[in-house]
C-alpha cells in the first residue's frame, strides 16, 4: 500500500472522468437552458453576474455547506485517527466501522431526498441539523467508550443525519438561482463553503483538542456548525414547488 497500493484509487479516478466527460457532452441541456439559447439570454461571463447580483445568494450557499461538511470531514475522513489515538480501536477496525457507515449514507440518501421531494426542502434540511447540534456530543461521549458497536450506533446516526444534510442540498442550491448564472453561482458558493468548513475540520478538531485539553472539543464545533447551517436554513424561503426559471 505505500508503495505503490495508494495509486489505485487514483487511477479510479479515469473511470470518474469518462462519466463526467459523457455527462458534459452525451445529456442534453434542460428546456429552461434552451429557452434562454433561444432568446439569446444565455449571459456570457456568468460568473461575473453572479459576483454583481448574486453574492447574497453565494453567500448562504456557503452557510448551508457548513454543518454537512465539516460534520462529513469529521465523522468519516478524520474519525479513525480519532478513534485509534482517543480509545483502544485499532485502526483498521475504525476503518471499516467507517465504510459501514458510509455504506448507509449512501443508502439513506435518496430515501431523504425522496422525502424533501414531499415535504419541503427546509423541514429535511432543518432536521438534519436538529440532530448534530442536539446529539453530537452525547455521540463523542460514546464514541469514547471504545468499544465497536457503539462506535457502530454512534456513526450511523451522524450517516443519517448527513443523508438529511446531503440529499436535498443539491436540488435546494439549484433552485436558489436562476439558470442564467445557476452552475456559476452554485459552484462558486458550494466549493469555497465545502473546501473552507470542511477541508479545514480535522484541522480545527486537532486544534481544538490540544488548546482545550479535552477530547470532546470537536463536538463544540459540530454544534456550531450545525447552529450556523441551521439559521440559513430556517431564513430560506421554501423552493421545493417552485418551477425553476
Amino acid at each position: 500500500m505505500t508503495n505503490w497500493g495508494w495509486r489505485i484509487p487514483f487511477l479510479f479516478g479515469i473511470v470518474v472522468g469518462g462519466v463526467g466527460i459523457y455527462l458534459r457532452f452525451g445529456i442534453e441541456e434542460t428546456p429552461v437552458f434552451k429557452s434562454l439559447q433561444d432568446k439569446g439570454e444565455v449571459g456570457r461571463a456568468p460568473i461575473l453576474e453572479a459576483l454583481s447580483n448574486y453574492r447574497r445568494e453565494i453567500l448562504i450557499t456557503m452557510g448551508t455547506t457548513w454543518a454537512g461538511s465539516a460534520t462529513f470531514y469529521i465523522v468519516f475522513v478524520y474519525m479513525p485517527t480519532y478513534l485509534s489515538r482517543e480509545t483502544n480501536i485499532p485502526f483498521s477496525t475504525a476503518l471499516n466501522i467507517n465504510t459501514a457507515a458510509m455504506i448507509l449514507l449512501m443508502v439513506a440518501s435518496p430515501f431523504m431526498g425522496a422525502l424533501s421531494d414531499r415535504i419541503g426542502r427546509k423541514q429535511v434540511l432543518t432536521a438534519g441539523c436538529i440532530v448534530i447540534a442536539i446529539l453530537t456530543y452525547p455521540l463523542f461521549l460514546v464514541l469514547l467508550e471504545g468499544k465497536v458497536a457503539y462506535v457502530l450506533g454512534a456513526q450511523a446516526i451522524f450517516a443519517i443525519a448527513l443523508a438529511m444534510l446531503f440529499a436535498p442540498l443539491g436540488a435546494t442550491l439549484v433552485e436558489l438561482f436562476p439558470t442564467r448564472v445557476r452552475l456559476s453561482a452554485m459552484s462558486l458558493g458550494y466549493n469555497i463553503g465545502f473546501s473552507l468548513f470542511g477541508g479545514t475540520a480535522p484541522l480545527v478538531a486537532t486544534y481544538l483538542i490540544k488548546e482545550t485539553g479535552s477530547n470532546l472539543a470537536p463536538s463544540i464545533y459540530l454544534v456550531f456548525s450545525a447552529v450556523v447551517s441551521m439559521i440559513v436554513f430556517l431564513k430560506m424561503r421554501e423552493t421545493y414547488r417552485d418551477a425553476l426559471k
